[in-house]
Formats: C-alpha cells, structure tokens, sequence
C-alpha cells in the first residue's frame, strides 16, 4: 500500500514538473551561420494557430531564453524566437532586420503562425525592436520597447522619421526615471529625455501607443514594464482581431439595417472591462469606439425613430413609460436617444 502511495505521490511530481516545463527548446543555425533558439509548447495542437513573439536580446547578449520571453509558452498561445545578433543590430545593420525576416520565413513553414508577430526588448533590444517595427508594419502586430539606449527620432543621426503605416501597430515604450545616463558618450541625450522625445514623435503621429516613466528605477526591468508588455501583447494579438471580427458582424447588421443587433455589439463594448483601462488595453479600445462613431450615430436616428413610434403606438400613459424606459435601457450609451426618451419621459409625469 505505501509502494502505491510513493508511485502515485512520484507519478504526480513528474507529471506536475512535465506541465511546468516551458517547452522544447530548439537552437540552430541560420544560412549565415548564426545561432538562434526556438521556445515551443512540449505538444503543439495542429488545430491552434501560435503567434509568434520575438524576445530580442540586449547589449553582448545572445538569442538563448528569448530576451526572458522564452517562459511565455507556459501561459500564452506562442512560439517563441531569439536569435543571436551581432554589433550594429540595434540599427538594423549587417542584415540583422533580414535575419530575423529569415527566420520567421522558415518557422511559419514548421508551425501555424498568425500572419503578425509580437516583437519585445529591452536597452539595446529595445533599439531593435521600435526600429523593426517601424520598418516591417506590416508584419508586427505589437512592439515593447524599454529603456533603449536610442531611440529613431529625427534629431537623430537616422533623421528618422514615423512611418505612418505602422499606425497599425500598438506601442508601449518606457524609462525609468532614474535611468538619466547616456547610453554613449556621443549620445545627444539620455535614456529617459531620449524616450520622451520618442513619445512626443508617436504623440504627433497619431499612433497608438502607451509611455510609462517608473519611480526609483534606474537602468533595468521592472514588474510595470513587464506588465505593460503583457498588456501590449494582449491588446495587439487578441484585442485588435476580436475587434475586427465584431466590426464586421457590426457592419453586416447595420447593411440589414438590424441596428438593434448591431446596438447590442456595440452597448457590450461599451462596457466590456477595457473601457477606462489607463494602459494600451483602454486605448486600443478607445480607438476602436471611434471608428464606430459614425454607426452609433446612425443607430441614434434608427433609435429615435422608434421614440416617435412609441409615441404614436402607446397611448396610454403607463404603458407609454414602460416603453420607453425599456427602450431608453436597450440603448443606454446612445446619447440622443436617450435624451429624446427623457423628453418624453418628463412630459409624462
């Protein structure tokens, strides 16, 4: 009986151990022959499409464990790349940008990846990363990029400038408040004033992005940028395509002209639980309540409509109320009707 308690109590072990375990780690070597490593779940499930997050490593750093991010197939639905880059790849120099394009190439031929990736570093990382994303738009989904050491501005050397495809694109970026040093001598600026600047750029370009400046925080990596990057994860891979699938459910409603239907997708979204998030989460969101803006106005005239529809319907006067406050509830967020339904409502009393 102890020897069937022992194995099941060792058997439980092994097989919690076997959960943790993050996944298979690949390194290899590219056509250049340079290393890189790839993080996978122990199974991959041929129904699941895997986003593709690459962990770019900082200053004299290598590709093995992703820039940290090689975890993240424990509790998410990816894959992930690190690859090992030489000098210069925080500017896209000696064909790092290719590198990385190489490399996504022979991946999506091995696993079912979403057509963007997620792309996240730190200091010289985070160099490459804004940068990558600024030039690939098409192909990043979203971007973490903290305490770079440079940043693309147009006071630059690069004279860099926004690239307004890559408005797509989310961004987080942040500092520490205390990591004020320049990154080298000739540097213009340092860290933290060099961020802003970047953030100021973003700002005017009309993109859609997320700064933090963290308290007693020199040079490193703490839990808030690390949240905020899971949060710009979110917001970019699942966010934004669950957006663009109720769009289109929304615009098929409103060419059926069903816009109670299309009311109720927009009303959920009013009050889904991203609403008022401070972060990316909440601005991504904000962004996509405004392009909605022009269907929420034509719902409004629908909607008001059926006021005056009531109106003629309903003639007696507590029946008239019940309707109207059930109509005033269904479109709770559409601001003229409500104030239609309430200059009614106070005729009645």
């Amino acid at each position: 009986m102890r020897n069937r308690f022992l194995f099941f109590v060792v058997t439980m072990c092994i097989a919690l151990l076997a959960g943790d375990a993050f996944s298979k780690e690949i390194q290899g070597k590219d056509d250049q022959g340079r290393d890189y490593w790839v993080y996978t779940p122990d199974e991959i499930d041929p129904d699941k499409t895997y986003t593709l997050l690459v962990g770019v490593h900082g200053y004299r750093g290598k590709g093995k464990g992703a820039a940290g991010y090689a975890g993240w197939v424990k509790r998410h639905d990816v894959i992930v790349l690190g690859a090992s880059y030489s000098d210069g790849y925080q500017y896209l120099q000696k064909g790092s940008d290719q590198q990385t394009l190489d490399l996504i190439k022979m991946l999506r031929k091995e696993y079912k990846l979403h057509d963007k990736v997620f792309v996240a570093g730190f200091s010289d990382g985070s160099q490459y990363a804004h940068r990558f994303a600024m030039k690939y738009p098409g192909l990043v989904a979203g971007c973490a990029a903290h305490s770079g050491g440079t940043w693309a501005t147009g006071d630059y050397a690069e004279r860099a400038k926004p690239n307004p495809k890559a408005r797509a694109v989310l961004f987080v970026i942040s500092c520490g408040e205390k990591d004020t040093k320049k990154s080298f001598a000739q540097a213009p600026m340092g860290r933290l004033e060099w961020a802003k600047r970047y953030e100021a750029m973003l700002a005017e370009g009309g993109f859609i992005y997320d700064a933090k400046w963290w308290p007693n925080i020199g040079h490193l990596q703490g839990k808030g940028a690390r949240q905020q990057t899971l949060d710009c994860f979110i917001a970019s891979t699942r966010r934004l395509p669950e957006y663009e699938v109720e769009r289109d459910q929304i615009e098929k409603a409103m060419r059926a002209k069903d816009y109670a239907g299309a009311w109720s997708l927009i009303q959920a979204r009013l009050n889904h639980e991203d609403n008022g998030n401070d972060g990316i989460l909440g601005r991504a969101h904000k962004a996509y309540l405004a392009s909605l803006e022009s269907d929420i106005v034509r719902i409004d005239r629908m909607a008001e409509r059926e006021v005056r529809k009531i109106l003629h319907e309903q003639r007696d006067v507590e029946k008239r109320r019940d309707a109207l406050e059930k109509h005033k509830a269904f479109y709770a967020g559409a601001p003229e009707t409500v104030r239609a339904v309430d200059k009614e409502l106070a005729k009645l009393k």
